[in-house]
């Protein structure tokens, strides 16, 4: 998705966006003990970061935010990147 949005960027343009930071459950593991793996938050915001940046943006703020939202704890990641001219 990044990339299609960077397609829509003109150069200087900004993506605002906030996307899931927390660990959450991988897919389940084959093997004898089959279980969920848990993606962890750092390997989670450094997935994350490396998306966007391969899209061909420039991160400018990446920034988290945890919340309650329904008894939940919920940690947003918020990314401002641009898209840089051409050259």
């Amino acid at each position: 998705m990044p990339r299609t949005i960077a397609a829509w960027l003109q150069p200087g343009g900004h993506l605002i966006a906030a996307m899931g930071a927390a660990t959450t459950p991988g897919p389940i593991e084959e093997g004898r003990l089959a279980r969920r793996a848990d993606v962890c938050q750092p390997a989670r915001r450094r997935h994350l970061r490396a998306f966007i940046e391969a899209a061909g943006l420039i991160i400018r703020l990446a920034e988290e935010e945890t919340a309650d939202e329904d008894g939940r704890t919920t940690t947003l990641l918020w990314v401002v990147a641009e898209k840089p001219p051409p050259g």
